[in-house]
């Protein structure tokens, strides 16, 4: 079932027959819900083959689930039968988020309790931006819970361990980045996550378009050729994102009336204005340039660095190595050409680290039997073609 594809950096280990120290596994971007509309993964049957394929590794093996593991923010949160997006997190409406994640997607939960049954066996929890959930600590024990396993498993915003540097990648990005020493916002009532501004625009101005109206055409990407083939939904974001960015001017001259110290938010002025210029993913942004203009005096000859958030595979060697190996959301390539929806391979970074410390990077691919998409069907009926996208997949959807 596995495939693969290597990318191995040079600085490689040339003794390949020498026992390895250990191998390292990156999934990125799998983004769980509830198995709702707004929940794009549906590959838990061969996400969860891959899970227990590792779990009968019988050597110290680092998983690592890089970031977006859970889609927290597009997850709805169930009170008295609605099915709710609040712009204010608390710990009890994350827990409730988890519990639905937790319902929906079973088999892999069941996957990553059985991989960390094995004491030489680690699973990292690295943050995303769309499960900063996680720094609630009775979430962090809530999954203690289920997998079992505590000693084992963590949680944090960066792996660095053998010559290898994982982290989501949302830090180097203006709309998505966070104060890792200020993630709450406390009040004499409650505790609230100090959510980055793209998820508070996606909670306050768009959930509603992917729940209402276009449930499928988030998962079509480029998103500037989507855009271009459907000028309807291109009208939709920029009315969105302009009321969005309004209310925010406001709200912010508001503060300034009562506090003449508040600073005029011009990173969020300029990049709104170059993403909806561009027609780029408005929450997204591509930080490779910054991560390397940031880091160009600390990346060292023979590590690897490895990135999510981006939804496109990546690979650059220069000495040093950087790789990203794509989401496992269910998500497809638009053929211009033929109208065609192509949906995307899964795939993971595998690290082998030799007996002397040197690591080695390969792409791996899990190949899934799935149909194309022509466009026009999507257009025509968008709920039809989730249903059979789950279908194919083998994943029953909660519609």
């Amino acid at each position: 079932m596995l495939g693969k594809r290597n990318y191995q950096n040079k600085n490689s280990s040339k003794k390949r027959s020498q026992k390895p120290k250990k191998e390292i596994f990156v999934i990125g971007d799998i983004e769980m819900g509830a198995g709702t509309i707004t929940d794009d993964f549906i590959s838990d049957s061969t996400l969860s083959t891959l899970i227990l394929s590792l779990a009968k590794k019988k050597g110290v093996v680092d998983l690592i689930l890089n970031g977006d593991t859970f889609d927290f923010l597009k997850c709805p949160f169930s009170y008295q039968g609605k099915q709710l997006h609040p712009t204010k997190i608390t710990e009890q409406i994350s827990l409730n988020k988890l519990e639905s994640i937790y319902t929906a997607h079973q088999p892999v939960f069941r996957a990553l309790h059985q991989f960390v049954q094995d004491p030489r066996h680690n699973l990292y929890f690295t943050i995303g931006n769309h499960d900063h959930d996680l720094f609630f600590p009775a979430v962090q024990k809530r999954i203690y819970q289920f997998l079992k396993g505590r000693h084992n498993v963590f949680f944090t915003l960066l792996y660095e361990q053998n010559k290898v540097h994982v982290e989501h990648g949302h830090q180097y990005d203006p709309l998505n980045c966070i104060d890792p020493e200020n993630v709450f916002t406390t009040t004499p009532k409650n505790t609230f996550l100090n959510l980055p501004e793209a998820s508070q625009g996606v909670l306050s101005s768009f959930i509603s378009l992917k729940t209402k109206y276009h449930p499928f055409l988030e998962r079509i990407k480029p998103i500037n050729v989507l855009l271009s083939q459907h000028k309807l939904l291109n009208k939709s974001i920029k009315r969105r994102t302009l009321i969005y960015f309004t209310q925010r001017m406001i709200g912010y001259f508001l503060r300034r009336l009562i506090n003449k110290k508040t600073a005029f938010p011009k990173e969020l002025v300029r990049e709104v204005f170059m993403r909806v210029k561009k027609q780029v993913d408005c929450d997204v942004k591509d930080f490779v340039l910054v991560f390397k203009h940031q880091k160009k005096r600390k990346l060292a000859k023979g590590n690897i660095y490895v990135f999510g958030h981006l939804h496109e595979r990546y690979y650059e060697h220069k000495g040093w190595c950087i790789v990203r190996a794509d989401t496992w959301r269910d998500e497809y390539m638009f053929d211009e050409a033929t109208r065609t929806l192509i949906p995307k391979t899964k795939a993971y970074v595998h690290i082998v680290v030799s007996a002397r410390g040197d690591p080695r990077v390969s792409i791996k691919f899990c190949p899934v039997q799935r149909t194309l998409l022509p466009f026009a069907k999507v257009l025509a009926d968008e709920f039809a073609c989730l249903k059979q996208a789950a279908k194919e997949e083998g994943y029953r959807l909660r519609l």
